[in-house]
């Protein structure tokens, strides 16, 4: 049996930004389309796994209250990632979402 990706590292997301990811709360049927997140960034110490940083950007005017929801990774429409988003000051380019692993 093979072992499941431990996306709650640095390491799973790094090879990840640029990827979109579509998202649903977590009590809601399968993701809404139109709800969709950019991986904009990835950051924190590379030999380490935690603590590290996601900024996921959406489509300018999404917005979304802090809050759990569930992302699923265009990897695999099976594998979602339940993950605490904080909206951040939209701008020009999009509203953007933080997540911390600590």
């Amino acid at each position: 049996m093979s072992e499941q990706p431990d996306w709650t590292t640095l390491a799973w997301w790094t090879p990840r930004v640029d990827q979109v990811f579509r998202l649903t709360a977590t009590d809601a049927a399968p993701p809404a389309a139109g709800l969709e997140l950019r991986l904009a960034e990835a950051s924190g110490t590379p030999d380490q796994p935690r603590p590290f940083r996601l900024l996921f950007v959406a489509a300018p005017g999404l917005f979304l209250p802090q809050s759990i929801y569930r992302l699923y990774s265009a990897d695999s429409e099976s594998e979602a990632m339940d993950i605490f988003l904080v909206p951040l000051q939209p701008d020009s380019a999009g509203t953007k979402f933080e997540a911390i692993f600590n």
